[in-house]
């Protein structure tokens, strides 16, 4: 999670450390063996250990935690062969996939359906996926005032997905056949109607046929990915512009309460499939979720009703590869994204006997009323549910918390149009905000080094520049509070010197560790140095000559940087819980990950 990224400047400095400390005991070896070396070694050495370390750094916080099941699946995926009929997708990217040879071997690569927004800039989630006119869009006032434009909230599909495995969803492609443009494809039920869409592609993946419902024709040639008779798992169309036919249901809540379960042998035998190892509290789970329901779309109510309670987020590790990916998300998790959501609405509802599939695309986006169209962005990237009702066909259904509720008491809803620019999926949404925070972390981080070194050499120049009693009094007041960031006993009343041995015992507690020896070696030194210093403009009839207090400043500006990496080593002691004195070797040090979405 985002409480590992504490750790990033921590691990910064342990890796300038490790160089460094190693030089140093060679170093000590060479002068025991008598061999002559230069100290501009030690300056190659730098030039080379800081970018490193900082690019080592920038990778940790830009690359999320790898299992060895993930290289594994990734090495195996660019060796893969081109992919046969049989071949299967997984949408949550845990099972190596086939190389990409054709807009259907794409969309069987892992990590969809997001896979283009991880990893992007934080503008992407803002860009324009699809812009889509309809027959069925009409103008009229903006949102909110009497007399708005009624607006169907439509689902743009892309693909349909049967089989689960426990570990993500994959679709068998039987057949491809090509189509000329205009040829009619006749999937539908008698209780649909026909949709006129014209779809223009803007950042979305070029050659997925996006359209609302079952597809009927495009004025485009286009191809078609057969699953089995009437079963189509995604289509590809070459053009950014084209216009669909596409059958949508003619059901309102009262024709589905009356649907029944009289579902086709083909609907059974494909959509009610569940993994033979799915875990048994799975299945008692929508056992107890729909006891009550009497009707199969009171059961689909009752399942997405529960899942909508659990709280949206992005910020996840990755599903154990041994464990079901729909049963940690159940029972652990709690919480999750729309892949998460959806994976479990439908293996729920298989396992109260309904026939579900799972379906990736884009969700509504905001609708521009003057000029009748929608306007999909890049954060409507979705995955939903489908459900089969007899007469009607599939029914689209809204698990995700992200979203708002699909309502099918009536054909439209009318009071959509906000509701749809206000609750838009935050799939795309979270991770932009994730990115944003991300790009600044590392920014930070870059300018981090370079404005600590200006702020030293600013403030080192103004104390020059002071009048030498007040430039004294300052740096041994910054003592002073430097004493109590280290937690060390010095009390309100201490004397200069009483502060000077308190402080300078704790540096030389760090003078005495091997890999802080070099740095410390003359700051008890120096603190005696400015104690004096002090002493003599606060209580000698003398007063100071400028060119001492230009020489304090110039001690403390060397000083004032080893007390604060004393400060930080102080405190990532404290995170890896080590006593004070007690040296922390960095090979022995706690493994901690570093988590990013």
């Amino acid at each position: 999670g985002n409480s590992g990224l504490i750790f990033v400047p921590l691990l910064g400095a342990l890796l300038l450390l490790l160089p460094l400390t190693a030089h140093r005991a060679r170093e000590g070896d060479w002068q025991k063996r008598g061999i002559d070396f230069s100290e501009d070694i030690r300056t190659d050495l730098a030039l080379v250990a800081v970018p490193l370390a900082f690019a080592l750094v920038l990778a940790a916080a830009l690359t999320p935690s790898f299992s060895v099941r993930d290289i594994v699946s990734f090495v195996q995926h660019w060796n893969a062969q081109p992919s046969t009929a049989g071949n299967r997708f997984e949408s949550l990217g845990l099972q190596p996939a086939p190389r990409a040879t054709t807009v259907f071997d794409e969309l069987r690569t892992p990590g969809l359906p997001r896979q283009h927004l991880i990893g992007a800039g934080p503008e992407l989630s803002e860009q324009l996926a699809l812009i889509v006119h309809s027959d069925d869009f009409r103008a009229g006032p903006p949102a909110g005032i009497s007399g708005a434009a009624d607006v169907p909230r439509y689902y743009w599909r892309s693909a349909t997905f049967d089989y689960y495995s426990g570990r993500g969803w994959s679709s068998g492609v039987v057949e491809i056949d090509d189509y000329k443009a205009g040829a009619a494809i006749d999937v539908a039920s008698p209780v649909q109607r026909r949709v006129h869409q014209e779809i223009q592609v803007e950042n979305a993946s070029a050659g997925h046929l996006y359209a609302a419902g079952a597809l009927a024709s495009v004025d485009r040639d286009f191809k078609i990915a057969w699953r089995g008779a009437g079963d189509i798992f995604s289509a590809d169309v070459a053009s950014r512009n084209y216009r669909v036919e596409s059958f949508v249901p003619l059901a309102t809540e009262n024709d589905l309460l009356a649907a029944g379960n009289n579902y086709p042998e083909r609907v059974r035998a494909t959509y009610l499939q569940l993994p033979p190892d799915l875990p048994p509290r799975v299945l008692s789970l929508a056992r107890d979720l729909t006891a009550t329901a009497a009707t199969p779309y009171e059961r689909a109510r009752a399942l997405e009703n529960y899942l909508r309670t659990f709280p949206y987020t992005l910020d996840l590790p990755a599903p154990p590869p041994t464990r079901d990916v729909v049963d940690y998300f159940l029972f652990d998790l709690k919480k999750g994204y729309c892949d998460y959501y959806a994976s479990a609405m439908v293996v729920l509802a298989r396992a109260a006997g309904l026939p579900a599939r799972l379906v990736i695309g884009y969700a509504s986006g905001g609708y521009d009323v003057p000029n009748a169209r929608e306007l999909v962005t890049e954060a409507e990237a979705h995955s939903w549910v489908e459900i089969y009702f007899p007469k009607y066909g599939w029914i689209e259904f809204e698990p995700t918390a992200g979203r708002a509720p699909l309502d099918h008491s009536v054909e439209i809803n009318p009071n959509l149009v906000a509701a749809q620019n206000a609750n838009r999926d935050s799939d795309g949404g979270s991770m932009n905000e994730l990115a944003n925070f991300l790009w600044l972390l590392l920014v930070a981080l870059a300018l981090l080094p370079v404005l600590a070194a200006l702020g030293f050499a600013a403030d080192s120049w103004r104390l020059e520049h002071m009048p030498p009693v007040r430039a004294i009094a300052r740096i041994h007041n910054r003592l002073r509070h430097f004493a109590r960031r280290l937690d060390l006993p010095v009390t309100d009343g201490a004397t200069p010197y009483e502060l000077a041995a308190v402080l300078g015992a704790h540096l030389s507690e760090l003078e005495q560790s091997d890999y802080l020896r070099h740095w410390y070696a003359t700051a008890r030194a120096d603190v005696s140095a400015l104690s004096e210093l002090y002493v003599r403009a606060s209580y000698s009839a003398h007063p100071l000559e400028k060119s001492e207090a230009v020489r304090a400043a110039r001690i403390f500006r060397g000083l004032h940087w080893r007390l604060w990496f004393a400060w930080l080593w102080q405190q990532q002691q404290n995170i890896f819980r080590t006593p004070r004195g007690q040296q922390l070797h960095p090979k022995t040090a706690p493994a901690q990950t570093l988590e990013f979405l």
